[in-house]
């Protein structure tokens, strides 16, 4: 079984599966098209693609990148902040060695990241106040 698109005047109708391609209705402006692989657009809907029915699906939505490279935290850092960021990084080498080691073979940190991002975010909010913790973590423009 194949699946076909029935356009009437241009307009889509409906999608069916049948064993062989439904005649058209020349009175009534239907035509059926064999289904071709849906794309990506700007607006959904059917319409007819070198002699296809294709599907417009929406485009994904870009995720903005919201990165911070890390020589702008410690540029952002007094030397009281850097020295316990320091002292920080100094125990997670022991007690939390994998965040230890995205911080520090990391060039810069993507806020978008869903486990390291608010991984770090605790780290510091733990070290400053949280609005403190949020200015240094603010990403690069």
């Amino acid at each position: 079984m194949e699946l076909y698109a029935c356009f009437i005047d241009g307009q889509f109708l409906e999608v069916r599966y049948r064993t062989g391609k439904p005649a058209d209705v020349p009175k009534k402006k239907a035509v059926w098209v064999p289904v071709g692989e849906k794309v990506e657009g700007d607006k959904p809907g059917w319409k007819i693609v070198k002699g296809l029915a294709v599907e417009t699906i929406l485009k994904k939505p870009r995720q903005q990148k919201h990165t911070i490279r890390k020589t702008t935290i410690w540029i952002r850092m007094t030397d009281v902040e850097a020295a316990s960021a320091q002292a920080k990084l100094e125990e997670m080498k022991v007690g939390a060695p994998r965040l230890y080691r995205l911080f520090a073979d990391s060039f810069d940190i993507d806020h978008n990241e869903t486990e390291f991002f608010p991984e770090l975010q605790k780290v510091f909010t733990s070290l400053y106040r949280a609005d403190r913790a949020t200015e240094l973590l603010e990403p690069d423009r």
